[in-house]
């Protein structure tokens, strides 16, 4: 994939027919959006340094999961997320504070499918819908040589504005040896949503990344 040409090679349901197949088009949808995604995360942006591909990769699948709640409802959503709570349920890694090295990360594929995304889901949780989006807009639109863990805490402590939060936030996701843990307690709390405080309104997500990015 390299934005905006998404290839996929193979036949039947192997294939972007799949798109349009009523059993396949449910994890099709996901996997188009992710790839979309990879336009504001790989495109307009272009991660480096030793957690560049957590970011791009991470954000992307991170996006895709926020279209599939808005545009495939809460319960899809909720299965998506189990599924990974299944990929995470044995998963320990380096806090991202401590990665000094790609070779640092054992598991990249589920750290920047599984465990990324939702610890920016748990993220998102502890500061709201908008300052995750402008956490998001700050990535995206702030100049820097390398989109390393100071570039991530900087964008994020501007957008939080707030040290008591900021503080938080490092010790249970960036910092602490057990973050996988606190990550599946935060997002198992079963939590009521609405459209607002989710940061669906005025037009859905499509509408809110035109908006918050550019």
């Amino acid at each position: 994939v390299s934005y905006p040409t998404i290839m996929g090679i193979g036949w039947g349901n192997d294939g972007l027919g799949a798109l349009f197949e009523k059993k396949q088009q449910d994890w099709y949808k996901q996997y188009i959006a992710h790839e979309l995604a990879h336009y504001y995360f790989g495109t307009h942006i272009v991660p480096n340094s030793e957690l560049g591909d957590m970011i791009s990769e991470g954000f992307a699948e991170y996006l895709s999961l926020k279209l599939v709640e808005e545009m495939q409802g809460k319960e899809f959503f909720d299965k998506k997320l189990e599924e990974k709570f299944k990929y995470l349920k044995d998963f320990k890694t380096t806090p991202i504070s401590r990665i000094k090295s790609i070779t640092d990360i054992e598991d990249r594929q589920t750290f920047v499918y599984d465990y990324a995304p939702m610890m920016f889901i748990a993220i998102e949780k502890e500061i709201g819908a908008k300052k995750m989006w402008k956490w998001i807009n700050n990535i995206l639109n702030t100049k820097t040589d390398f989109t390393n863990y100071d570039f991530l805490l900087l964008t994020l402590k501007n957008a939080v504005n707030n040290e008591e939060k900021m503080i938080k936030i490092k010790e249970k996701f960036f910092k602490n040896k057990h973050s996988t843990e606190n990550i599946l307690n935060i997002l198992k709390k079963k939590k009521k949503k609405t459209a607002d405080n989710m940061g669906f309104a005025s037009g859905g997500l499509k509408y809110k990344i035109q908006q918050q990015f550019f």
